[in-house]
């Protein structure tokens, strides 16, 4: 398949996935309003007591936040994996994939998609070699990092590297000290990225020994 059928079809899946998320969310309201329905007979039947009626408000309680969390969950995991499925973009288009990643998400109020969005569009501004513009969109990101183990990792060596190439050494040097193991783990798989970065942090190191 050719480069240009690639990014022929990685592209519009933003839209696709807001009309996914819409269908879920219907789904999930017309489940509700079942589920609403079914407590409203019951309400209507006659129970012994005060705590039948009140165990049965409870159960509905239960179902409506089972449901929405499932719904949520559903919705996380179906964009998680299309976020994932426009790696292909991020090298050959970096422009395409920042507009597609930005319809696909949206204007997200959880913090954890807001760092994704970040994330992913800072790794697009380093494939295009504008590291300020990517150290910007890591620094949206704020303090907290509340990503999963290994975006957490992604982010600190992408930070890395934006502190190499706007000559901030020392900083760039801790982190990569900082995810040694994990860089260790990644050369002997053959990562180039990771090779450089130890390389430079040996060096330094040897650097220092033969000043003491």
């Amino acid at each position: 398949m050719s480069d240009g059928s690639v990014i022929e079809i990685q592209s519009g899946y933003g839209k696709a996935v807001q009309k996914q998320k819409k269908k879920i969310r219907v789904a999930g309201l017309v489940t509700i309003f079942v589920v609403s329905m079914m407590a409203a007979a019951f309400c209507d039947l006659e129970f012994d007591n005060k705590a039948t009626s009140i165990f049965v408000y409870l159960i509905y309680g239960v179902a409506v936040l089972i449901i929405t969390t499932i719904i949520n969950v559903v919705w996380a995991m179906g964009l998680l994996k299309k976020i994932e499925s426009l790696n292909p973009l991020l090298e050959k288009d970096p422009d395409m994939y920042m507009a597609e990643l930005t319809d696909m998400i949206g204007n997200p109020k959880s913090a954890m998609l807001k760092q994704i969005l970040y994330l992913n569009r800072g790794r697009a501004y380093v494939c295009k070699q504008d590291y300020q513009a990517a150290l910007s969109e890591f620094e949206n990101m704020g303090d907290k990092i509340v990503l999963d183990p290994r975006r957490k990792i992604m982010y600190r060596i992408m930070l890395a590297l934006c502190y190499l190439n706007l000559d901030r050494k020392q900083e760039a040097l801790a982190i990569i000290e900082e995810q040694q193991g994990v860089l260790t783990e990644l050369r002997e798989k053959g990562d180039s990225l990771a090779t450089s970065l130890l390389s430079l942090l040996e060096e330094e190191k040897g650097q220092v020994e033969t000043e003491e």
